[in-house]
């Protein structure tokens, strides 16, 4: 059986940059995915759950979750990565049907994800800082609820500047990857 390791974090938190990690670690996210910074891809899912809007999501739809079983289902002997943000608004319904998972937390500063968004985000361009600090925190405990459920590895944005090797080893040691000493150039990735 594979594994599917999947990456859980805010937006504009680090995910892009830990599952560049992931992938120079051997995990795959897609075949085609070379440089994940070039496209920042959501995922490798299809492009009908891709375009779905997540916001208004209802379980009793039961769609995406559908979509998503059968999609997982014809994966469980790979191992692969997936990495969308937005799988905080529903992982209730959708994480039962993940094969052999591997959960890995990425958190930040909550001051930065708001500035960063703030910065980034053209949605977030009129935003006052505590009207986007009151989303990253409503985002967070929707993200602290997933945490008690589920087995996961959480692991800082912050601390993959300052212990990057130590860091890196932690996931390679969670995922079940062997950490070749590839040299990972954070500074690139974030």
């Amino acid at each position: 059986m594979g594994k599917c390791v999947v990456i859980i974090g805010q937006e504009r938190s680090g995910t892009t940059m830990l599952a560049e990690i992931v992938n120079a670690l051997g995990i795959p996210f897609h075949p085609k995915w070379e440089d994940p910074r070039v496209a920042n891809p959501l995922s490798i899912m299809p492009v009908d759950v891709l375009n779905f809007d997540f916001q208004s999501y209802t379980p009793v739809s039961g769609y995406p979750e559908s979509l998503f079983a059968t999609y997982m289902d014809e994966r469980k002997n790979d191992t692969w990565g997936w990495k969308v943000p937005r799988f905080m608004f529903f992982w209730r319904d959708l994480v039962k049907h993940i094969p052999n998972p591997r959960f890995v937390v990425i958190t930040r500063n909550p001051y930065a994800i708001a500035l960063s968004e703030m910065k980034f985000v053209k949605r977030a361009n009129d935003m006052s800082l505590d009207e986007a600090l009151r989303i990253v925190n409503r985002r967070q405990a929707i993200i602290n609820d997933f945490i008690k459920h589920n087995n996961c590895l959480i692991v800082q944005y912050e601390n993959f500047i300052s212990k990057t090797r130590d860091e890196i080893q932690k996931v390679a040691d969670y995922i079940e990857m062997k950490n070749n000493n590839k040299a990972i150039d954070i500074p690139k990735l974030i």
